[in-house]
């Protein structure tokens, strides 16, 4: 069922997509930084690596490429969305993109959770063998 549009909800369905897609941006934006700060803890700080210090590792470097996999992808729906397949119609956000938005949140969370793990017990180790 089509409902008409006014500009009055145009322009919010435009507000939408724009806050939409800038916090997905912003969040591929993150991730990517969170990658680069756990190369340079990595080599710089923890150096030596036990088993659990690599899993976490791994956690962080997987959990944050496909984070920002899930974000490129919400920007593809997005502009799917936007520009849809059978002509212009009316604004709607699908649960295809609702689904995409919701994995990157869900993942860059997971990653944050050990990318701070990953971080306090490097400082406890930097700290531990420091002279």
């Amino acid at each position: 069922m089509d409902i008409p549009m006014n500009s009055e909800s145009i322009e919010a369905t435009k507000l939408g997509f724009s806050f939409a897609k800038d916090f997905s941006v912003q969040l591929i934006t993150i991730s990517t930084a969170i990658v680069v700060l756990s190369v340079t803890i990595a080599k710089d700080v923890v150096k030596k690596h036990s088993k659990s210090d690599f899993i976490i590792f791994l956690f962080i470097i997987i959990g944050s490429f496909l984070s920002i996999l899930s974000g490129i992808i919400c920007l593809m729906t997005l502009t799917g969305n936007l520009i849809p397949a059978e002509g212009p119609s009316n604004f709607v956000i699908t649960s295809g993109t609702r689904f995409w938005a919701g994995t990157q949140v869900f993942l860059f969370l997971f990653v944050v959770f050990f990318f701070g793990l990953y971080g306090v017990k490097g400082a406890f180790r930097f700290l531990r063998n420091a002279p």
